[in-house]
């Protein structure tokens, strides 16, 4: 293990653009992984398998060319210019690659088959399937493949 932290600094140092992307990728799928683990959930491998996709196509690749923009736009690192550009990457950057995220999940769900809204405490996914019934009577977890899985059983 302590080997990849040597090799990583080169490879980013010769091949920023794909080290970049595979990082995001990584860090993207642990994330969605490390969200479903720690609210109970059996782990959704075909949410995960979405994240990541969206982080390979969109936002390794977005993050990578607009912060290399930004650094050219606005170049230095004395305080005004960092607070610069971060205004710059909360106020036009952010709205892009939360949109991109959003548009991602549901072209990879299909559209109109997942809401993103609060779940109703009814005991049905916020995409309207039912909890199978095994989940409900053994108490084994759920699977969270969304953020809003309503969790509650009544």
């Amino acid at each position: 293990m302590a080997g990849w932290w040597r090799v990583l600094p080169r490879a980013a140092g010769r091949y920023p653009w794909p080290t970049n992307v595979l990082l995001y990728t990584a860090l993207f799928s642990a994330g969605d992984a490390l969200q479903q683990r720690l609210r109970g959930c059996r782990a959704d491998w075909q949410q995960t398998r979405h994240v990541a996709t969206v982080a390979v196509v969109f936002h390794g690749n977005f993050n990578y060319v607009w912060l290399r923009l930004l650094e050219r736009a606005l170049p230095g690192r004395a305080p005004r210019v960092i607070l610069a550009k971060v205004l710059c990457d909360q106020a036009l950057g952010g709205p892009v690659a939360v949109s991109a995220f959003y548009l991602g999940e549901e072209s990879a769900w299909g559209p109109g088959s997942r809401s993103w809204g609060t779940g109703s405490g009814s005991g049905e996914r916020t995409n309207g399937a039912k909890l199978v019934e095994s989940e409900v009577e053994t108490g084994s977890p759920p699977i969270c493949s969304s953020p809003t899985l309503v969790t509650k059983f009544t």
